[in-house]
C-alpha cells in the first residue's frame, strides 16, 4: 500500500476514530514502523494526538520530528502546530519548542509557529516565558516574529513580571512600528493587571503624540482594563470618540471600550449621549453609543433622556429603537415610554414580523406592572394567532395577573371565536 493511501486512512481516523481502541492501536503500530516516510508519520502522529489526547507515543514521534535534521522548516512548522494542538504542559513537547524558538538555523516563520504554539500550550511555563521573553528583546527578529511573541506571551503570561517589564520595554520602543507597540498595548491589557510600571508606560504612551489613533485607542483600551476607573484612559477615549478625524468604525471601537470602563462617569455619559443625537454619524455608531450607555448609565437622567428621545425618532432604524429599549430596560427599568412604544410596535402593521417577534422579546424582560402587562394582552387579543413567542409573553403576563384583569384586557378588541380560542389555549393549555 503506498504511503499516500496511507497518509488519507490516518486523517480519516483522526476525523471520525476518538477514543476507539482499534483505531490507536492501528495508528500506534504504524507510528513505530520504520517503512512510512516522514510525512505519513507526521499525520498519523497528529490523527492520534486527536483521537487519543496527550497520547505519549504520538507527542514523542511528534517531537523526534521536530527536532530531525533531515526535515526542512515548511515541515517543522506542521509538527509545530500539531504539537501546539496535543502537547498542552508536557515539558518535553515545550523543551523541543523552545529549542527550535531558539534555533538560527530556521527561518522566522518556523520560529514564529514555535512561539504560537508555546502560546496554546505553555500556560504559566516558566521556561516558556523565559524563551520568549528573551527572543522578545531580541534585536534581531522581525516585526512579525516579535508581535507573536508578545501575542503569545498574552495567553501564557499572566502576573509574569518577567513578561510584563518586556512587553513595557516594546511599548516604550522607538524603533518599532506602532502596530507592533499595538500588540504590546493589547498583551498588557491581559496580563498586568494592577501592575504599575504597566500602568505608568501604558499612560506615557497615551499623553505621546507620534503614535496613530488606533494605537492610541488600544493603549486606552487596555489602561482600563488593568487600572478600572483611570482618568487618563477615559479623557483619552473620550477625546477620540469626538475627534472629527475618525471614521464611524472606530468611533463605535471608542464607544465599545468607553461602555466597559467609563459606568457612572458624566464625561462618558455626555460623550455618548452626543454620538447618539448626532446626524452625522450611521445607525451602527448610534446603535454601540446606545449599548454603551445602557451598560454605564444606571439611574442616569440625561441618558434616560436620550435613549427615549431615540426611541421616539422617526429616522432611525428598528433594529437601533430595539437597541434604545433594551438599554432603557438596564438603566431605567419599568420605563414608561419604553414600554408604550414597543406595545405600538406589537400593534404595527407597518413593520416586519421579525420587528415585532423582537418587540415581544423585550417587553417580556421589561414589564413591571398590571398596567404594563393590561397594555400588552390588549394588544396581543388582536392577532388571530399567536407563535410560541407572542404565547410566552401573553402566559406571562397571564401569570402575574388576575383572571378578571387578564380576560378585560383581552376583550378590549372585538375578536372573533378562533381568538376566544387563542384565549383559552394561553389560560388552560399550558396548565395541563
Amino acid at each position: 500500500m503506498p504511503d499516500y493511501t496511507r497518509w488519507q486512512a490516518a486523517s480519516s481516523l483522526g476525523t471520525i476514530g476518538t477514543g476507539n481502541e482499534n483505531a490507536i492501536a492501528a495508528l500506534v503500530q504504524l507510528l513505530q514502523s520504520t517503512t512510512v516516510d516522514d510525512y505519513t508519520r507526521w499525520q498519523v502522529a497528529s490523527s492520534l494526538g486527536t483521537i487519543d489526547p496527550g497520547n505519549e507515543n504520538a507527542i514523542a514521534a511528534l517531537v523526534q520530528l521536530l527536532q530531525s535534521t533531515t526535515v526542512d522548516d515548511g515541515f517543522r512548522r506542521q509538527v509545530a502546530s500539531s504539537l501546539g494542538k496535543i502537547g498542552t504542559g508536557n515539558e518535553n513537547v515545550i523543551a523541543a519548542l523552545v529549542q527550535l524558538l531558539q534555533s538560527t538555523t530556521v527561518d522566522d516563520s518556523t520560529r514564529w509557529q514555535a512561539a504560537d504554539s508555546l502560546g496554546r500550550i505553555g500556560t504559566g511555563n516558566e521556561i516558556a516565558i523565559a524563551a520568549l521573553v528573551q527572543l522578545l528583546q531580541s534585536t534581531t527578529v522581525s516585526d512579525d516574529l516579535r508581535r507573536q511573541v508578545a501575542s503569545s506571551l498574552r495567553r501564557i503570561g499572566t502576573g509574569n513580571k518577567n513578561a510584563i517589564a518586556a512587553l513595557v520595554q516594546l511599548l516604550q520602543s522607538t524603533s518599532v512600528p506602532d502596530y507592533t507597540r499595538w500588540q504590546a498595548a493589547s498583551s498588557l491589557g491581559t496580563i498586568g493587571t494592577g501592575n504599575e510600571n504597566a500602568i505608568a508606560a501604558l499612560v506615557q504612551l497615551l499623553q505621546s503624540t507620534t503614535v496613530d489613533d488606533y494605537t492610541r485607542w488600544q493603549v486606552a483600551s487596555s489602561l482600563g482594563t488593568i487600572d478600572p476607573g483611570n482618568e487618563n484612559a477615559i479623557a483619552a477615549l473620550v477625546q477620540l470618540l469626538q475627534s472629527t478625524t475618525v471614521d464611524d468604525g472606530f468611533r463605535r471601537q471608542v464607544a465599545s471600550s468607553l461602555g466597559k470602563i467609563g459606568t457612572g462617569n458624566e464625561n462618558v455619559i455626555a460623550a455618548l449621549v452626543q454620538l447618539l443625537q448626532s446626524t452625522t454619524v450611521d445607525d451602527s455608531t448610534r446603535w454601540q453609543a446606545a449599548d454603551s450607555l445602557g451598560r454605564i448609565g444606571t439611574g442616569n437622567e440625561i441618558a434616560i433622556a436620550a435613549l427615549v428621545q431615540l426611541l421616539q425618532s422617526t429616522t432611525v432604524s428598528d433594529y437601533t429603537r430595539m437597541l434604545a429599549v433594551d438599554s432603557l430596560g438596564e438603566i431605567d427599568p419599568g420605563n414608561e415610554i419604553a414600554i408604550a412604544a414597543l406595545v405600538q410596535l406589537l400593534q404595527s402593521t407597518t413593520v416586519d414580523d421579525s420587528t415585532r417577534w423582537q418587540a415581544a422579546s423585550n417587553l417580556k424582560k421589561i414589564l413591571q406592572n398590571n398596567k404594563h402587562r393590561f397594555a400588552v394582552v390588549k394588544a396581543l387579543s388582536g392577532y388571530w394567532q399567536l407563535d410560541d413567542n407572542y404565547y410566552d409573553l401573553a402566559w406571562k403576563c397571564a401569570q402575574n395577573m388576575t383572571y378578571p384583569d387578564f380576560y378585560q384586557a383581552w376583550h378590549q378588541h372585538n375578536f372573533a371565536t378562533r381568538a376566544m380560542q387563542s384565549l383559552n389555549k394561553i389560560l388552560f393549555t399550558r396548565i395541563i
